[in-house]
């Protein structure tokens, strides 16, 4: 289950971290990019080639899958498919080449990043939920017109924390055992 959370400080601003949390043991790098004269801080899955990072305008991100399933097989598939990269990584990767926290978004977005992202500068941050709320029962592929948004700003006085589930859109990602007893939910 990764983590991700998000705080403010006052002498340094937005701080962001996360947890990789795998079923697979993974080989993560530092990279660095200079594309389109652009340059892009981010973490590297050897396996998957997921990304998430920053880029020169200090714009970050930093995201956690609610598709579990799907996020699980990326590694199975990094073995069966020679040049397989990570769709969502890729997808980030695009959107730090943009120079506005608005763009970034607005790139997350029309791409389908899915899951819980985390967008921000030292001053500004934004939570952006995303999901498949049907998904094709003969193949099991999301319906393109059940993708649902959600995205609110993050106030400095907050403190975001976010995993693999839905606040926003409550259904989303792991969801509450239903034989579980109300305790045992109360504390998930």
């Amino acid at each position: 289950m990764c983590v991700i959370a998000l705080k403010y400080f006052k002498d340094s601003g937005f701080v962001g971290v996360k947890n990789r949390d795998r079923n697979y043991k993974p080989i993560v790098h530092i990279r660095q990019s200079f594309r389109n004269d652009i340059e892009r801080l981010y973490i590297w899955d050897e396996k998957t080639k997921y990304t998430e990072g920053l880029n020169e305008f200090g714009i970050a991100v930093l995201s956690a899958a609610v598709m579990v399933k799907d996020d699980e097989r990326e590694g199975e598939l990094e073995s069966s498919k020679p040049g397989w990269m990570s769709p969502d990584g890729k997808k980030i990767r695009t959107a730090l080449l943009e120079n506005t926290i608005e763009k970034v978004i607005k790139s997350i977005i029309d791409a389908r990043v899915v899951g819980n992202t985390i967008v921000f500068t030292a001053d500004k941050a934004f939570i952006i939920e995303t999901a498949y709320e049907e998904l094709d029962e003969e193949t099991g592929e999301p319906i393109e017109s059940s993708f649902k948004v959600e995205k609110q700003e993050i106030k400095q006085s907050q403190t975001c924390v976010r995993t693999n589930h839905g606040i926003l859109l409550p259904w989303s990602g792991y969801q509450d055992d239903e034989d579980a007893d109300e305790h045992e939910r109360d504390a998930r």
